[in-house]
This record gives structure tokens, C-alpha cells and sequence, in this order.
């Protein structure tokens, strides 16, 4: 039968599992920063498989392939979004300490010194123009003059981060913004965005803009804090900004306008500067939902979900537990009933005693 020692053992198991539930709404707490209705983007990283060595990333493609043509790449990078990395005590990045590529205008040569390069910052080839003969590429690789690179917010010295703790920095200073492009539906239904994914599955008729195409059209250029991104919602995460859905786990990414229109949230991928104007467009239109609310449902599921796997668990351990009870007890009257049989006896056939 079940000891002393046994029972404890279930308790303390029990226990642990309570513990894990606490730990699980207590990670319910968003990865991002922001006021108001209004929430701004926490980005992740890329960290290398070999060294550990980690460095801040915008999406899962700009992490370098573990693996290439089926060999294993000794550069292969592990992708950790920030909901990740604030699982494993690590403080996120932001879009100022996170680089990007850039589309080279014209011909350029990548093996230059930089110093008569023609090009602009941006995240992705579907931000440059391809038909107008541009190219994208790594002009971090290139070294440019005061040591600026190109970031998630434009070119200029890439803010420190510090992969145990991000300590208060100056502002940065930009010597030339990284452009966005947008979704346009028509002149009072459009919204800058960060890719061609971001239109779609919102509305018909909504058509990506690459960031020169959203200048002539809107009048105005898209930069990182006039850039609408989207968000997970649901699981264990409660919610957080996301620029892709490679940053959901558990819980649906909503794209920009539909994470407006179903939770009432509005992510971007920085913060504005000093005075800096950030335009109104078709998102910021639309009347925020009652966030207090969606919150609340969005703690319920959580801790609903965490009760859930709780309870789970714990009629498993009770199952075993039963099992093993029972089972215990058949094998003891077994037991006793082989002992019971071995101690009989009995007369055979012909008259002789056995056992």
C-alpha cells in the first residue's frame, strides 16, 4: 500500500504543478511598452548555436540557417522572440539596437569603403525596388564613415543592448531614416506597415506600397513610428506587439488592423522622437475597444488554460495514484493467497500427502 513517504512525494508534486500555475498568469504580463491605447514593439534575437553569442533581430529569416544544403552551417543561429527571451531573463531589444539590411540604388559595390554608396535602410527586399533596378543587401558588413549602420529606425550608431540588462541610454541620433511601406485601399483607407503580409487577409482591396510608392502616394513617408504592427493574442502570453507571426507561440498573430478591430490594440515599431508628428491614418481612426475588458478576457483564458492543464495533470496523478493503490493491494492478496495455497494439505489419487 501507498506509504507515508509516497504521499508526500504526491504533495509535493502538487504543489509544484500549483506553483507552475502562479508562474504561467504571472507570465501573462505583455512585452511592451507604450502608453495609452497606443503599444511599442519589443524585437528578438538570433543566437548563434555554437558560441551563444546573440545579437537582435527583427524576424526568424534574419538568423543565419542552421543547416545549408542538409549540412550543418557552424554559423547556424537559433531564433528567441521577445516573449522568449523574457522567459530566460533576458530584457528584449527594441527597434534602436536591432539593424537591418538596405536597398542599394543603382550599382553599387558591396566591397567599396562605403563612402559613395547610394542606399537607404530597410528591413526586407519587399521594401526595395526591384523594377527600378535597386538591391538589398547588408551595408553593415561595409564599414561607413563615424561608424554608423543601418537600424530598425534608420542609419545611425546602433544603440548598446546588453543581453543581461538594458541600462537608460541617450537618445539616437538618425542621419538618414529607415522608410516603410503601407496598405493602401484608397485615400481614406490606408495605414503604413512593415510587409506586403500586413494587407493581406485585412480587406479587399488592400494593395502593398513599397516605402517611394508610399510617399508619392500618401504625401508623407512611412518611418518605424508611423508603422502599424501587429500582435499575439491568446495563450499563455496574454499579448504582446509582434512584427511577424514568428512571434507567437501559442497564441494568434492579428495583423495591424485586425488586432485594432478585434482587441482594441495598436502597436508601432518605435517610439516617435522629440516632436516629432506621427500621422492619423485609417488605424488610428478606428474607436479603440474596451481594452480593461479585453484584457480581462484575455487573464480569464490564461488563467483558465492554466487551471485547465492543472487540473489535467493532477487527475492523471490521481489516476496513477489509483492504479498503483490497487494494484498494490491485488499483488498483496495474491501474495497471501499463494502463501495461504503453499501451506495446504492435500491427498492425492492414490493416497499421499502433499502440498
Amino acid at each position: 500500500e501507498p506509504t507515508y513517504a509516497s504521499s508526500l512525494l504526491y504533495l509535493d508534486m502538487i504543489t509544484k504543478l500549483f506553483l507552475c500555475a502562479v508562474w504561467l498568469i504571472k507570465m501573462n504580463t505583455p512585452v511592451v511598452s507604450g502608453s495609452g491605447s497606443t503599444f511599442y514593439a519589443k524585437t528578438g534575437t538570433c543566437e548563434n548555436m555554437k558560441t551563444g553569442e546573440q545579437r537582435c533581430a527583427l524576424q526568424t529569416s534574419d538568423c543565419e540557417p542552421t543547416h545549408i544544403d542538409g549540412e550543418k552551417n557552424v554559423s547556424g543561429e537559433k531564433w528567441y522572440s521577445s516573449y522568449r527571451m523574457v522567459q530566460r531573463g533576458i530584457d528584449p531589444c527594441t527597434c534602436e539596437s536591432t539593424k537591418v539590411g538596405a536597398c542599394f540604388i543603382g550599382d553599387a559595390d558591396l566591397d567599396s569603403s562605403g563612402a559613395d554608396l547610394n542606399f537607404r535602410c530597410a528591413p526586407h527586399s519587399e521594401s526595395c525596388m526591384m523594377s527600378k533596378g535597386e538591391t538589398y543587401g547588408l551595408v553593415n558588413n561595409i564599414p561607413l564613415q563615424n561608424n554608423v549602420q543601418c537600424g530598425c529606425d534608420g542609419l545611425g550608431v546602433i544603440q548598446d543592448w546588453n543581453a543581461k540588462t538594458t541600462s537608460a541610454q541617450a537618445p539616437k541620433t538618425v542621419e538618414k531614416t529607415a522608410l516603410y511601406g503601407a496598405c493602401y485601399k484608397d485615400s481614406m483607407n490606408n495605414f503604413c506597415a512593415f510587409s506586403p503580409s500586413d494587407c493581406e487577409n485585412v480587406d479587399d482591396g488592400y494593395s502593398w506600397l513599397d516605402p517611394s510608392s508610399a510617399l508619392d502616394v500618401l504625401g508623407y513617408e512611412c518611418t518605424c513610428a508611423d508603422t502599424h504592427i501587429g500582435g499575439c493574442v491568446g495563450g499563455f502570453g496574454g499579448f504582446n506587439c509582434a512584427v511577424s507571426p514568428d512571434y507567437c507561440d501559442w497564441d494568434t498573430y492579428y495583423p495591424p488592423l485586425r488586432l485594432k478591430q478585434t482587441h482594441g490594440y495598436s502597436c508601432r515599431l518605435c517610439k516617435p522622437v522629440e516632436n516629432q508628428i506621427v500621422k492619423g491614418d485609417t488605424i488610428d481612426a478606428l474607436p479603440f475597444a474596451d481594452n480593461t475588458g479585453s484584457r480581462s478576457t484575455i487573464i480569464e483564458g490564461t488563467i483558465g488554460g492554466a487551471v485547465g492543464v492543472l487540473t489535467g495533470v493532477l487527475l492523471t496523478l490521481l489516476s496513477v495514484f489509483v492504479y498503483t493503490n490497487l494494484k498494490s493491494k491485488v499483488d498483496n492478496r495474491a501474495n497471501t493467497v499463494t502463501k495461504e495455497l503453499s501451506a495446504v494439505t492435500f491427498i492425492d489419487e492414490d493416497g499421499g500427502r502433499g502440498k
